[in-house]
């Protein structure tokens, strides 16, 4: 297994070696501790999207296994959206170096922090990511800056989440909602707790981020073209009958 893992993370480094020299190696504790939320799902897509001061992100869009600071099952969400800077919109390239990358289907767990904009955006670039690894019984993160570094990647995953347990107070909660997430409408928003170090926060959801709106109820809407069209009949058998 030590054989797999060493090729594991030498893979990620061939990726990762050019952003080391731009970051300095943090324990995960210090990426824990001021974090707004923590997420740990599978990565779906993402898009580059033009924000209110012209600059360029990309939206990520993940389906949610487990969760802290997001409130989602209370929320009805599955799915959920993040951003970090950098992308292509027509001619327009921006390339952030450090920009985490996702592979479509592939489990990670990422920090998120909540910005000024009101939307939930990857703490620390990369940094703040792992890619979730299943080697044989155990399960572990690694972190795509630094794959090898002792006190950063090859976390494994139980041991991680008792950190967060111990430093949050609260765990990563699993997920279970067959409801998706819609994009929101500009005129409302919603709140998120997230709690640091015993202390509250809220994160608000506006424009770009989440809303779980209700579905029109498709059988009410039958029934109320129904009664209309017998209306309508009456009507026009009751004047047919006053001609004559």
């Amino acid at each position: 297994m030590k054989t797999l893992l060493r090729l594991v993370a030498a893979n990620i480094l061939l990726i990762s070696a050019s952003w080391a020299t731009t970051f300095q190696p943090l324990p995960v504790e210090k990426l824990i501790a001021p974090a707004d939320a923590i997420l740990l799902g599978d990565f779906l897509t993402s898009k580059t999207v033009e924000l209110e001061d012209g600059t360029l992100a990309t939206e990520a869009r993940f389906k949610i296994e487990k969760e802290l600071g997001l409130d989602a099952e209370d929320f009805g969400l599955s799915e959920i959206k993040v951003f970090y800077p950098g992308g292509k919109r027509g001619d327009r390239v921006v390339q952030v170096e450090g920009a985490p990358t996702f592979v479509p289907g592939e489990k990670s767990v990422v920090f998120l922090t909540l910005q000024p904009d009101g939307r939930l955006w990857v703490q620390g670039l990369a940094m703040g990511t792992f890619k979730v690894v299943r080697l044989g019984e155990t399960t572990l993160l690694i972190n795509a800056v630094f794959p090898a570094h002792p006190e950063i990647s090859r976390q494994e995953m139980g041991k991680f989440l008792r950190k967060v347990s111990d430093i949050k107070g609260k765990s990563l909660k699993e997920i279970h909602s067959d409801k998706y997430v819609l994009e929101s409408q500009k005129d409302r928003s919603r709140q998120v707790s997230s709690q640091a170090k015993g202390n509250s926060r809220s994160i608000a959801s506006t424009e770009n981020g989440m809303e779980n709106r209700a579905e029109p109820n498709v059988m009410n809407s039958f029934w109320l073209l129904m009664i209309l069209g017998f209306l309508g009949a009456l009507m026009t058998w009751w004047g047919r009958q006053k001609m004559r």
